[in-house]
């Protein structure tokens, strides 16, 4: 991968033992998803669609739970995977932010069993 803040990114070959290593945009390492921008947008979007898919798991099967319970499983799965290396990606775009904040008010509705709106 070649990372450059320039809006048109130059394309090297590289080469390792004789052999042309291919290229790619989008690469994880340690659990963090990196692109050839070096934006955090993708990574924040992989954070979120892996949390909301496991609260959807769990409001399904823990629907008839007590608070404590649901308080219990939502800070073991859901909120251990929105804070895993937060302090790396932090996400500063408002659309990045909303999507999280958005996650967070569902899952309060969830834990507290309030679904109004107001």
């Amino acid at each position: 991968m070649s990372i450059a803040s320039l809006k048109s990114h130059p394309t090297y070959l590289y080469n390792l033992c004789g052999h042309v290593l291919s290229s790619v945009q989008i690469t994880k390492y340690l659990g963090i998803t990196f692109t050839d921008e070096l934006s955090w947008s993708y990574h924040v979007h992989l954070i979120h669609s892996c949390a909301n898919s496991t609260l959807g798991f769990l409001r399904r099967n823990l629907w008839c739970c007590p608070a404590k319970l649901k308080d219990t499983a939502y800070m073991m799965l859901v909120r251990s995977t929105l804070e895993y290396a937060v302090s790396i990606w932090d996400p500063h775009l408002a659309k990045d932010c909303d999507l999280l904040e958005k996650l967070q008010q569902r899952s309060a509705r969830f834990v507290k069993g309030d679904y109004r709106t107001t």
